[in-house]
């Protein structure tokens, strides 16, 4: 086989030349890139980028088309993470266009407040009942959106974390919704502070490890594309401040992307003081960006906090006769079973691929 110059440009800037064989798997390629250029200790924190490509480990130099003289880019998994350069309008139509399916699972995180609050009545239920019952029908849902014949197809990929004063995993990691069917619903029971600041964390660092491998596809491509994460947040009350504030996580998170959109964050706020009179769950359109929480501070921070409905999204919950309308703010009020079961079924309204 020939020798091929190959160009690597490190973090820095700086260009080196590599002499390379023709069939050496990039699997094996990356990490002497790294050793020769002296970058880190672990391969597995950087990625290989052809163009806006990342490089396969399983390509070889002939599949990815490197040819001599051909430049690439070894970037760490944290700037691969970083927006693109123009971001999606509020309510673009050809982001969030990604069709879940088995090859390219759609991604929910779930960060759920069990705090003391928690505890108290919604209606006549507790607010953590509440909770796992249109958590319930949220994972009922979605494996009804799986199933091809009597099979449930791996279309997304879920995680979850339960937070007071300590954040537990609640699936140890990421699961496949035919995992979960498997391993159940967890019982979910009320306990001490809210330490909102350490769930986001978790979410951000679970983020930065998967969002690497979401990167394939292409800006508003129905197919061959992972469709954009969701980190869906529910809370009832405002952050115990001994553990930080959680905004500046959220809005990197909120920075962070793939090919079909920036991570998408919905919040569902339980509160008495977050709207003044009644709403009809079919009509309500949602809240937007100018509106105003004159009673509730903690609930102007998650509206800075939340992102945009997508028109995607939009469209399927309207399907469900919902009134919820493009570029509205992801911030749900939980003030009722109805509002809460609303708010997690606009979480799973990811477009999804009947054909797999």
């Amino acid at each position: 086989m020939p020798n091929l110059n190959i160009v690597i440009a490190d973090l820095s800037g700086e260009k080196h030349n590599l002499r390379l064989l023709d069939n050496i798997e990039i699997e094996r390629l990356l990490p002497n890139i790294i050793r020769l250029l002296e970058l880190a200790n672990d391969p597995s924190e950087y990625l290989l980028f052809y163009g806006t490509r990342v490089l396969e480990d399983t390509q070889t130099l002939d599949s990815a088309g490197i040819t001599d003289g051909t430049e690439l880019q070894l970037k760490h998994q944290a700037s691969a993470a970083l927006p693109p350069e123009h971001p999606p309008s509020k309510t673009r139509k050809d982001y969030y266009v990604a069709k879940a399916h088995a090859g390219y699972p759609a991604f929910i995180i779930y960060l759920l407040d069990i705090s003391g609050s928690m505890g108290q009545s919604l209606g006549n239920k507790t607010r953590i009942q509440v909770v796992e019952a249109a958590l319930k029908s949220a994972l009922k849902t979605l494996v009804s959106r799986s199933l091809r014949g009597n099979i449930v197809s791996p279309r997304y990929k879920i995680a979850m974390f339960t937070y007071s004063d300590k954040v537990n995993d609640v699936y140890n990691g990421i699961k496949t919704i035919d995992e979960i069917i498997q391993i159940g619903i967890p019982n979910i029971s009320a306990t001490r502070t809210t330490n909102t600041f350490g769930a986001f964390t978790k979410a951000r660092e679970l983020l930065r490890k998967e969002l690497p491998k979401l990167q394939r596809g292409i800006s508003g491509s129905e197919d061959n594309t992972y469709p954009a994460p969701l980190v869906c947040h529910l809370t009832d009350g405002e952050y115990t401040k001994k553990y930080g504030d959680p905004e500046p996580i959220a809005k990197e998170i909120m920075s962070m992307s793939v090919p079909d959109g920036h991570v998408l964050i919905e919040n569902i706020y339980i509160s008495d003081t977050l709207v003044t009179s009644p709403i009809d769950i079919k009509t309500w359109s949602g809240f937007s960006s100018d509106t105003l929480f004159p009673e509730n501070l903690y609930a102007r921070k998650l509206l800075s906090m939340s992102s945009n409905a997508p028109s995607s999204y939009c469209a399927l919950m309207n399907k469900r006769e919902y009134g919820i309308v493009p570029g509205s703010v992801m911030l749900y009020p939980g003030i009722s079973d109805g509002l809460v079961n609303l708010a997690f079924q606009m979480a799973i309204s990811t477009p999804r691929d009947e054909r797999s």
